[in-house]
């Protein structure tokens, strides 16, 4: 009977620490999508003083980690929702997953004049969302076009 009942209790544990898992994954996703969406900066690799990871990339990563079919969705929200930065980023979300939808915004914003906030290394600057986007059309897996030299 002992037995029984410490295995009903294991039992009850690993749904609760499951479920408690999974949520805190979607409170994970739902802050990245927060942050992301008003993002002040748009950096990938080493950035700051320090040269650590942007917080952007790490919100960039947590959305991109996601299986496809729940990534896509929430890349093109934040495209739709987000400031320029945040739209940086889910293009190289979008472009990844699928070069259809990408081409299709891509034209849309070809000629755009609307402005970037970047960081390379420590240097602050701007850029173009349609240089940034023409970018990541020629090569979305490989960022080092963004990397500070």
């Amino acid at each position: 009977m002992r037995l029984k009942q410490n295995g009903i209790i294991v039992a009850v544990w690993l749904l609760l620490a499951t479920c408690s898992a999974t949520a805190g994954a979607e409170d994970s996703v739902d802050a990245a999508m927060k942050r992301l969406a008003a993002i002040r900066v748009f950096a990938f690799g080493p950035a700051g003083l320090g040269g650590g990871t942007s917080q952007g990339e790490l919100d960039f990563r947590t959305i991109a980690a996601l299986p496809q079919e729940h990534a896509l969705p929430l890349f093109l929200t934040l495209y739709s929702i987000g400031n320029t930065q945040a739209k940086s980023y889910a293009l190289i979300g979008i472009r990844r997953i699928s070069p259809s939808k990408f081409n299709e915004i891509y034209r849309s914003l070809s000629a755009s004049e609307e402005e970037v906030t970047t960081e390379r290394g420590c240097m602050v600057g701007s850029e173009k969302l349609s240089t940034i986007a023409r970018q990541i059309q020629k090569d979305p897996e490989n960022l080092k076009f963004f990397r500070a030299n």
